[in-house]
């Protein structure tokens, strides 16, 4: 059992950390992109706010994904 604990703990944080980099990425380039390509349409605004929104939702959830590991330990 203490084994299975240790796996499990082990596989919350690669996880997490594996997914933070990538969504660091994403979230750079949308930066980016809206510094330098500003939307010209609403159409353009509304799939960057949802792109964002989506960036930061996945954020959080990593997030609580580490924070469930470290509460755990």
């Amino acid at each position: 059992l203490q084994q299975i604990n240790e796996d499990i703990d082990h596989f919350v944080y690669s996880a997490s950390h594996d997914l933070k980099a990538p969504v660091l990425n994403m979230e750079a380039l949308m930066n980016i992109l809206n510094e330098e390509n500003p939307p010209l349409t609403s159409f353009e605004k509304d799939i960057r706010e949802k792109l964002s929104n989506s960036i930061q939702k996945m954020k959080k959830t990593i997030s609580h994904l580490a924070d469930v590991a470290r509460s755990q330990k």
